[in-house]
């Protein structure tokens, strides 16, 4: 969205793809065909795809002088096999949040393709701890940025805004969601996600969503859902199901349950039958559901 505002603001032309699934040879063809000198995708899921496409046919890139990726992690390891295929072009990661649209962005080139993935610190960025202080360089706390395009507000959700919001040096915080850390230099790496939300192929999934829906089925007797590392989605959503006493369930009833409720990507990708680990408050304990799933399916 931004660079496309960015693009016509220029005066430049836009090619969108429109099927309902994304098609990595189809986007190789129409890359033929326009020649157009960006593409944009999101993160490793897309790229992937991209490259296995890539390797299966022979396509002229020579229009291309960069790529993008926005919306979910790159690892370096498919920023590497893109630059290898279409050497002549650039990569830029580009790190941002639906609420804060402009962060961060780092460009990388052939000769620095193998780099870790790490953003330059800007001025409106910043990452504090749990008291909202700013932490030193090595130290890990939550990224949150000022100014720019934050948005004021989740709609009709004040106690949902104020979550994400702190005061700090007489300015007004959004707090992205991830955990990070500074280096020395001013280099800001994202270590995890610091809440509950899943980014499966670019798109964020609330839990609680997906929950309510499963929870209503007769058979269930409480719902956990996490979502855990997958190699094509960066995150997979999982649901962790306990039926109530004596029932059973097989993961396609809890699959066919979900649709037509939610969109399809929300739907789990897999569904784990185990009890739910509760705290001391009685709320779901995410972090042990998520760990457990994750060593159940050998992520």
């Amino acid at each position: 969205m931004c660079l496309t505002f960015i693009t016509m603001l220029l005066g430049s032309s836009i090619v969108l793809m429109v099927p309902k699934k994304f098609d990595p040879g189809l986007a190789w063809r129409t890359l033929e065909e326009k020649r157009p000198n960006v593409v944009v995708g999101v993160g490793d899921t897309q790229f992937l795809m991209m490259i296995e496409a890539f390797d299966k046919g022979e396509y002229n890139t020579d229009s291309l002088v960069a790529f993008v990726s926005a919306g979910m992690p790159l690892s370096p390891r498919i920023r590497k096999m893109m630059l290898e295929r279409v050497p002549n072009a650039f990569f830029i990661d580009w790190y941002g949040a639906t609420e804060n649209a402009y962060a961060l962005f780092h460009v990388y080139i052939k000769e620095t393709k193998d780099e870790p993935t790490s953003f330059k610190r800007s001025a409106i960025t910043e990452v504090f701890d749990e008291r909202g202080m700013p932490v030193p360089p090595g130290v890990e706390g939550e990224l949150a940025q000022c100014g720019g395009s934050s948005s004021r507000e989740y709609y009709k959700d004040p106690e949902k805004t104020s979550e994400i919001r702190i005061r700090y040096d007489g300015k007004s915080w959004v707090l992205m969601g991830d955990r990070a850390k500074i280096d020395e230099k001013g280099y800001i790496s994202i270590v995890g996600r610091g809440s509950d939300v899943i980014n499966t192929g670019g798109i964020k999934v609330w839990p609680k969503e997906v929950e309510e829906t499963i929870s209503k089925h007769q058979k269930v007797n409480d719902c956990a859902v996490v979502g855990v590392p997958d190699e094509k989605w960066g995150e997979a959503v999982v649901a962790v199901v306990q039926c109530e006493n004596k029932e059973t369930m097989s993961e396609e009833e809890v699959t066919d349950w979900c649709r037509g409720k939610m969109a399809g990507y929300k739907i789990p990708k897999h569904v784990i039958f185990n009890e739910i680990v509760k705290t001391e408050a009685g709320k779901t304990w995410s972090k042990v559901m998520k760990d457990m799933a994750t060593e159940k399916l050998g992520r």
